[in-house]
């Protein structure tokens, strides 16, 4: 992004608004991938794995305890990686952006990962222009939530 400062009056401070305009443009000699989800080892700073992808990312990232990545991207993407490796595990379409926080729970003994999509958000605004082939769909704000596989069950095991 572009941004650029635009001092104002002290009544037009006072009117609202903001003194702030940015502008989205591709940064020089770029692939057009937007989106990175990257590890990183802290104690070296060296980049462990890194996965790149032309629609921006969408969500905040949640880790499990058994570590599993959940993020979503503004293709309409969410995915569960493997943080050791970065490989991706699963990945689902869903009917908007998943544009909130993931979250994980546990009823009865089984693991299940939520995320909100839809609603709009500031990255549909920007990144449309960025990659206006990716859709903005405005479907309504949707609850999805997926049960996890348990150790040791078959796919598709209750």
């Amino acid at each position: 992004m572009q941004f650029t400062w635009s001092p104002r009056s002290a009544a037009g401070t006072a009117g609202g608004g903001l003194d702030i305009r940015w502008s989205v443009r591709p940064p020089p000699n770029r692939d057009g991938r937007y989106g990175r989800l990257q590890a990183v080892d802290l104690s070296s700073g060296r980049t462990l794995w890194m996965q790149r992808r032309r629609a921006g990312e969408a969500s905040s990232l949640l880790l499990t305890a058994g570590g599993v990545v959940f993020n979503g991207s503004r293709d309409r993407i969410f995915r569960a990686s493997d943080a050791r490796s970065g490989k991706v595990l699963w990945e689902k379409r869903l009917s908007g952006t998943p544009s909130s926080s993931p979250i994980t729970y546990s009823v009865a003994g089984r693991q299940y990962v939520a995320v909100v999509t839809g609603g709009g958000g500031p990255q549909d605004v920007t990144f449309s222009r960025l990659t206006p082939e990716i859709e903005n769909p405005t479907s309504a704000v949707t609850l999805w939530v997926f049960a996890l596989e348990q150790p040791g069950q078959p796919r598709g095991g209750s």
